[in-house]
């Protein structure tokens, strides 16, 4: 079994994870309301307030009607705590976590939101490197962030 590691989590702010060149996103996953960008969602009674702002001054807002978002609810197999190593990009804008899994290898992430995530007790699932990342708090589905693909290095 793996000894978690410690990531370190940057101070980033709502207005650096909420830019306002993006689309505001509102959806419902059974009957919940999430709200977010093309980017992320969160379930609308867990977002703060300031997020909540944010995502209200957007220019443009689309709606999202449909059952589009509930294969996000499970299919899960991995979680933050199987990374064994992590890199964060020279630039400190991109964190790639590493579960030195075959099967899952290393997942990319705008470290502005793996650390905003994380400030508000996510916790990450991965259902593979490509797919939006689960965003869970006491085991319930609270939002998505999608990945970064990332070039393998050989």
């Amino acid at each position: 079994m793996n000894t978690q590691i410690e990531i370190p989590i940057k101070k980033v702010t709502v207005a650096q994870v909420v830019k306002s060149r993006f689309s505001a996103l509102k959806t419902k996953v059974k009957s919940v309301n999430f709200i977010g960008t093309e980017y992320f969602f969160l379930k609308d009674e867990m977002a703060p307030k300031g997020f909540k702002n944010r995502i209200g001054a957007l220019k443009e807002i689309r709606e999202i009607n449909g059952n589009v978002f509930e294969y996000f609810l499970d299919g899960y197999k991995f979680t933050d705590n199987d990374v064994e190593h992590y890199k964060i990009s020279s630039d400190n804008s991109i964190i790639i976590l590493d579960t030195g899994m075959d099967k899952l290898g290393k997942i990319g992430l705008n470290y502005n939101y793996y650390s905003y995530f994380k400030k508000l007790g996510a916790q990450l699932k991965f259902k593979d490197r490509v797919s939006p990342i689960g965003l869970f708090k006491d085991n319930e589905f609270i939002g998505v962030v999608l990945p970064i693909r990332i070039k393998e290095e050989n």
